[in-house]
């Protein structure tokens, strides 16, 4: 867990960015970064808003979709949510066009072992 000045300045950056440009796309970017920053500091609930309002403005764009859905799934994970999680990681992974399909397919995984939960094997989909 890294919470030191690197990181704190980073997310204080990363502030300024998605307050003075919100609504571009830039703007929009910023906020995995801050949901990054958020989950290293161990802010895990903080990181999931920060995620959830990167999903909500991320439009058509489903590799940012993707990115913002596995943020999530490691958001909740880092709160103790490992049943919640699964569901993000696999909602990632459903994504067509996700270049990190397989990385979320095997968090998924490991997130429902982590719930104590028994699943039907998690495949790739045919689109991807």
């Amino acid at each position: 867990r890294a919470g030191g000045g690197a990181t704190a300045q980073a997310l204080s950056e990363f502030q300024a960015v998605a307050d003075r440009y919100g609504s571009t796309v830039s703007g929009t970017h910023a906020l995995l970064f801050i949901g990054n920053c958020q989950l290293a500091q161990g802010r895990g609930a903080e990181a999931e808003a920060a995620y959830r309002k990167a999903l909500g403005r991320a439009g058509a764009d489903e590799v940012f979709r993707s990115a913002a859905q596995r943020g999530i799934g490691a958001a909740l994970f880092a709160q103790g949510k490992a049943g919640e999680a699964a569901k993000a990681y696999s909602d990632a992974a459903e994504r067509s066009g996700n270049p990190m399909q397989a990385d979320d397919l095997m968090s998924a995984g490991r997130a429902y072992a982590a719930a104590g939960e028994q699943r039907k094997p998690l495949a790739p989909s045919s689109e991807s």
